[in-house]
Formats: structure tokens, C-alpha cells, sequence
């Protein structure tokens, strides 16, 4: 099985790129093939709404850019997942661009009526294989998640794409701290435990998603603790991922 990961976060080492790592190596214990690219590193520019796809060369992106890598690679694979932290209550910026080009390139730029949902769709060049999608927020609840989880809804429905599964992760902020340790691990190693999933079945069962999403804090004590450390953040001027949790106890809850 060949996957490609699509991790649309700026952060290297922050909790988006984490959960993909747990969720990486469940592929490795399926034996699975996967090429992760992380967006912010490439060339990638944004679609200026030319048309060129549609009426001079249909199907290729006039741009010469990391994109066409990109989408090669997916349209070959067996699975597509595709991570991104909320910002703004919404996907962020660079995974939408991202998109927009998928979605120009990737159909003809017919409309024809779908016969169950009887909703528009456009024929495809080129079908994507199914996508899994993991969206990881700091708020607590699960309704930061709803307009993006409408989005990507409605987008691989036009596009003719099985979405698989749609996994939240919110709380996120509490995943780089130094709490709750026993419950961190069961949500890495139920993202690893996905993968395997993924790979084995093609869906996360039911238990491992409940996992995944699990509550970490009553909100209560996330929105307290949350204040704390943001006050600390903004006092002393630190970056929440360089916050040296030994100095400040009370943060660990």
C-alpha cells in the first residue's frame, strides 16, 4: 500500500507533526510505503484563477512548482491523509492553497448532477484515491472543528474522493506539556494504532477514534490552566513550544 501524507503545519516539532509521527509508524508496522511532504517546505504557488487547466492544457498547472511532485504522488497512491492545525476556526492558509490547485487540475471544468445526492460534482481527470484527514486544534471542543469539517465535506464530495475518516484532536496545547502523561500516550498510541488501521482495514475503528479524541481536561481546568500559561507567554515574552515547565510547576496541573 502507498500513502501519501499531506501535513500543512509551519512547526517541525509541534503536536500536528507529532500525531503524523505516531500515525507514520502505524503504517511501518502495517508495512506500508508513505511519502510525507511538509507544505511549508516546498514551492507551492497559489492558484491565480487562469483557467489554463480548463481550456489550454487540461489537467496541468501552467506553475512549475512543487505542486505537480506533490500531486503525482497522490493520484498513485492508495491513501491520501492530509493534517492541518485549525487557525481562525478554518484550515490554514497554506493547505487551502494547496488545495485550490488540487481541485483545479484534478476535473474538467463540466458540471454533471450527481443521481443519490443530487448535487453538482465535475467528472475528474485524474480520481483521487480515499483520503483520511486529521485536524488538530489548541481550543477545547469539538465545534473549532465544524466549519472545516464542512469544508473538506463538501470539497471531496465535488471532487469525487471517499473521505475514509476525519480525526480532531482539540486540547492540543495540553499534548506538549508536561501533564497527563498516561493519557498522552493512549492518544499517541491510539494515532499509531489508526495507521495500522488505515493500512490493514481502510477505516479507524470505532474504539481508536474515541481515543484519538478523547477529553484531556474538563474544560474548567483546561480554560484555567490555559490562562495560566498564556499569561506567563505573554509576561515574559516566550514562545509557548520554548516554556520551561520545571520553573513554573503549577502549569502542570
Amino acid at each position: 500500500m502507498k500513502i501519501t501524507v499531506i501535513n500543512s503545519s509551519p512547526r517541525k516539532k509541534g503536536v500536528t507533526s507529532s500525531l503524523l509521527h505516531s500515525l507514520t509508524n502505524g503504517f511501518n508496522d502495517a508495512g506500508a510505503i508513505f511519502e510525507v511532504y511538509n507544505l511549508y517546505e516546498m514551492n507551492i504557488k497559489y492558484c491565480d484563477g487562469c483557467f489554463q487547466c480548463w481550456y489550454k492544457h487540461q489537467g496541468t498547472c501552467k506553475f512549475h512548482d512543487s505542486f505537480n511532485e506533490i500531486y503525482n504522488t497522490m493520484i498513485q497512491s492508495d491513501l491520501i491523509v492530509i493534517a492541518s492545525p485549525i487557525y481562525g476556526m478554518m484550515i490554514n492558509g497554506m493547505l487551502k492553497s494547496f488545495l485550490d490547485r488540487v481541485s483545479m487540475v484534478s476535473h474538467l471544468p463540466d458540471f454533471i448532477i450527481d443521481e443519490h445526492s443530487k448535487k453538482m460534482v465535475k467528472p475528474m481527470y485524474d480520481y483521487l484515491p480515499p483520503i483520511a484527514i486529521l485536524m488538530v486544534g489548541n481550543m477545547s471542543g469539538r465545534e473549532i472543528f465544524d466549519a472545516a469539517t464542512l469544508f473538506f465535506t463538501e470539497y471531496f464530495r465535488i471532487t469525487n474522493a471517499e473521505l475514509r475518516v476525519i480525526m480532531l484532536r482539540h486540547q492540543s496545547e495540553l499534548l506538549i506539556r508536561p501533564i497527563l502523561e498516561d493519557v498522552k500516550s493512549k492518544v499517541f498510541g491510539a494515532m499509531r494504532q489508526a495507521g495500522f488501521e488505515l493500512v490493514k482495514e481502510g477505516i479507524v475503528k470505532p474504539n481508536t477514534l474515541k481515543q484519538i479524541e478523547q477529553d484531556l481536561l474538563e474544560i474548567d481546568k483546561f480554560i484555567e490552566g490555559h490562562n495560566m500559561f498564556w499569561k506567563i507567554c505573554t509576561r515574559k515574552k516566550i514562545a509557548p513550544m520554548n516554556v520551561e515547565f520545571d520553573k513554573y510547576p503549577f502549569l502542570k496541573i
